[in-house]
Formats: structure tokens, C-alpha cells, sequence
């Protein structure tokens, strides 16, 4: 579970290893999988921005299939930077790339920790084999993971022990040197 935005509300995450992008599905979301509960709302939330497509960080992302090449950028400080995510089972996430406070337990105490402006995709089509999850918390080597973002937070140690998806037990994370 991830507490995401301001005010925080809690979403269920499967946590991913092999990727980097963190995404959740987003309101409006036009053919999203069935999860349980109610999907992100951006605009119910203080700390949502988008990431525009003239930031840097908008180069980390692989634009929409339908996107021109090279990526269009019309008002690079305006315009959303939009996103195109694949995965090896043909699982798949198109959204926009944008900034938002996440709050997760961080410490093997279960303190926890807000962290503000984690780059993560709001995903409108969201396809594939995640029924029952909110979206994916990215903990791969990339510069966009979850990992990698709270790296100037914790450091470079975190552990965890993950459980099958379907499970009634829950997966844990652990980030810093309580990690150890």
C-alpha cells in the first residue's frame, strides 16, 4: 500500500523490480483494468504537477506510438509530457508524466515519510495482468524508480520481501540503513 498525493489516500501498488516507471491509473481513465477502488483523481490532489514536455526528465519516457518523431513540444513549459510504457507480457500503460507526494512506511519500525515531487506516469489506458492493483511502483535500476528517486533520501539501501499478488499477506519495502 502507497499513500499518494495531498490529501494522502491509500493505493495498492504491485511492485515491479524489473521496471523503473511508477504509475498509477488516473481519472479520466478511458480503458483502464478493474481495480480495487476508486483510481487516482490529479485534480483531487494539492501536489499533483505535470511534468512538461520540455523537461528534462520528459526524455526518460518513450512518447505514444501515435506521438510524431521527433516528440512534438508546441509550449515546452506548458505542454503535459506524455508516455508510452511496455512491459515483456504486452502489459502496457499511455498517460502523462507528473510529479506527486508519496508516503510509504520507509523504516523496518514502520515510520513513515512523505516525499514530495516523485516522478510517476498518470495512466488513462492501462492494459494487461494487473486486475486488483491501483498501477505499478517501479524498483529497477532506472533513474525514474521509486528506488532510485528516494536514493538522495535513504541512500542506496532498501530491501524487501515480496508476496504473490493475490496474497492476503502483505508485501513489505524497506528504504535507509534500517534496511540492514
Amino acid at each position: 500500500d502507497v499513500y499518494v498525493g495531498m490529501p494522502p489516500r491509500r493505493f495498492r501498488m504491485i511492485m515491479d523490480t524489473g521496471s523503473d516507471l511508477n504509475w498509477l491509473q488516473c481519472a479520466l481513465c478511458l480503458d483502464c483494468f478493474e481495480q480495487r477502488g476508486p483510481v487516482f483523481d490529479p485534480a483531487a490532489s494539492s501536489s499533483y504537477r505535470n511534468v512538461t514536455c520540455g523537461d528534462q526528465r520528459c526524455g526518460l519516457v518513450a512518447p505514444p506510438p501515435e506521438a510524431s518523431s521527433p516528440r512534438a513540444c508546441r509550449r515546452p513549459g506548458e505542454d503535459p509530457c506524455p508516455y508510452y510504457y511496455w512491459y515483456g507480457d504486452q502489459s502496457n500503460t499511455t498517460g502523462d508524466l507528473a510529479l506527486e507526494s508519496f508516503m510509504v512506511n520507509l523504516t523496518a519500525l514502520g515510520a513513515s515519510r512523505r516525499v514530495d515531487g516523485v516522478v510517476f506516469g498518470c495512466g488513462h489506458p492501462n492494459r494487461g495482468l494487473l486486475h486488483g492493483a491501483a498501477g505499478l511502483l517501479g524498483l529497477g535500476r532506472g533513474s525514474l524508480s521509486f528506488a532510485s528517486q528516494l536514493r538522495a533520501v535513504y541512500g542506496h539501501t532498501f530491501s524487501y520481501c515480496l508476496v504473490n499478488h493475490g496474497s492476503d499477506v502483505g508485501s513489505k519495502v524497506v528504504f535507509g540503513e534500517d534496511a540492514l
